[in-house]
């Protein structure tokens, strides 16, 4: 009897151990049951590598999450299915990129073609297919007037070098779409904004299409300003394009007027023979004088439909001219100025030259005035005949002066006329064999659960 109490005696322990570990065990899982569950394990490194809700790392290591294996398995996945919540909230109290609220490393090299998408640092997505979506992959906001919303940064000293790439393209096959790059928007200020200390501001380029497109409503499509160098560069079939409905397709304007040899001028073309520095098809209106260094000249056709060029006639000051007929009878006629001719002509003197249309003693002008003139016959002739004057007078409100000296500006040289240096086109580097392609997560896998 003995014997077989002392053995359920031991049993009883026994038992009574198990239950009481169980119990511990299932108020310790109940604890860390839902929300408090624990989702790595604690490893004792300096780098704690746990995770818990609500629960501070309060030492000096780092907390992280490690997962490794086959690839195309998401590491960690939060979901908050509430209406209007925050899946992830990232925050730092530090300065500059050691202290950012979020910071994402891949340095998975890309091979092949330019459009292949190396490692990627840090992914927004929204899978949204819906044409009123609207929805916004990565969204950067602050509320200082010299933060930044989003920054890309670029540290590698080549032209080929980008900071910010926005990119319409198909991830998964690579093609490039029709869509958008890089929008910018603003209500009253700048939409986009390039600037740069010894490169391009802004640089665009398109194979087939146009190369950067500005455009307005009511204000200016397109603005370029330099100090001392060129405020757009474009080369292309058409380098630059300016177009408007009711306002000007392309305005050029130099705010300093300089002197002739440090000139400022508001266009300047060039163009080598037998090119065209300008072309204008219709009305051309200039308010100030206009010199050439050539001859002036206009183009008529021909009876055989050939274009020829007819030069204008110069003077030596500016003159205003008319033409016209008259009858001489009884060897005297009057001819009265026109008042549209008088009213652009000088009131002073004028001359008048007189071409008799008959025989005649020969024929001359008296009795000037600013009204008109008389044409008598010489030798107190009396004949009756046709004849053809015309008058010459100076230009009312001309400041031309009589063979005015002046000195010639000075053109670019053909080293100014080259054109900047484009960035190099990015070279590409040799592809290795090919690895499987992790797919970006979205909403609705379960792997990382």
């Amino acid at each position: 009897m003995g014997g077989r109490a002392g053995i359920r005696v031991g049993v009883l322990k026994r038992r009574g151990l198990l239950a009481g570990a169980a119990a511990l065990l299932a108020g310790g899982l109940a604890k860390l049951g839902a929300a408090q569950r624990v989702q790595a394990a604690h490893d004792g490194s300096p780098d704690q590598t746990v995770l818990h809700a609500d629960t501070q790392n309060t030492t000096s290591g780092t907390t992280t999450i490690f997962r490794s294996g086959g690839a195309g398995v998401t590491t960690l996945q939060v979901y908050n299915t509430a209406s209007g919540g925050v899946a992830v909230v990232a925050q730092s109290t530090g300065t500059g990129i050691g202290g950012a609220g979020l910071y994402g490393v891949n340095n998975t090299p890309a091979f092949g073609d330019l459009v292949v998408v190396g490692g990627v640092g840090v992914f927004g997505f929204n899978n949204s297919t819906e044409p009123t979506a609207r929805g916004i992959g990565v969204w950067g906001q602050v509320l200082s007037a010299t933060g930044v919303g989003v920054r890309g940064e670029n540290r590698a000293d080549d032209a080929r070098a980008i900071g910010v790439q926005g990119v319409s393209q198909n991830t998964d096959s690579g093609a490039l779409l029709r869509g958008i790059g890089v929008q910018g928007l603003s209500g009253a200020g700048t939409g986009v904004r390039g600037a740069s200390t010894s490169g391009f501001g802004v640089h665009g380029s398109s194979q087939s299409g146009v190369g950067v497109f500005g455009g307005s409503s009511s204000n200016v499509g397109v603005f370029a300003e330099s100090v001392y160098s060129t405020g757009a560069f474009a080369a292309g079939a058409r380098g630059v394009w300016g177009r408007t409905t009711n306002g000007i397709g392309v305005l050029a304007q130099a705010t300093a007027g300089g002197t002739v040899q440090n000139r400022s001028y508001g266009l300047y073309a060039a163009a080598p023979a037998p090119g065209w520095a300008g072309y204008f098809e219709g009305n051309v209106y200039v308010t100030g004088q206009v010199i050439q260094a050539g001859a002036a000249a206009s183009t008529a056709t021909a009876a055989d439909g050939s274009t020829r060029i007819l030069y204008s006639q110069d003077s030596t000051e500016p003159l205003v001219e008319d033409v016209g007929e008259g009858k001489l009878v009884g060897g005297r006629a009057e001819v009265r100025i026109g008042p549209d001719f008088a009213a652009v002509a000088d009131g002073g003197a004028y001359q008048v030259f007189l071409t008799p249309e008959g025989d005649s003693k020969g024929l001359y002008v008296t009795e000037k005035g600013p009204g008109g003139f008389v044409v008598r016959e010489q030798q107190n002739g009396t004949a009756s005949l046709a004849f053809a004057y015309r008058v010459v007078a100076k230009r009312k409100g001309a400041i031309g002066k009589r063979l005015e000296r002046i000195e010639r500006p000075r053109g670019l040289s053909a080293k100014e006329l080259e054109p900047p240096k484009l960035p190099e086109a990015p070279t590409q580097p040799e592809k290795p064999p090919t690895e499987p392609r992790p797919e970006p997560p979205r909403p609705g896998r379960q792997d990382a659960r």
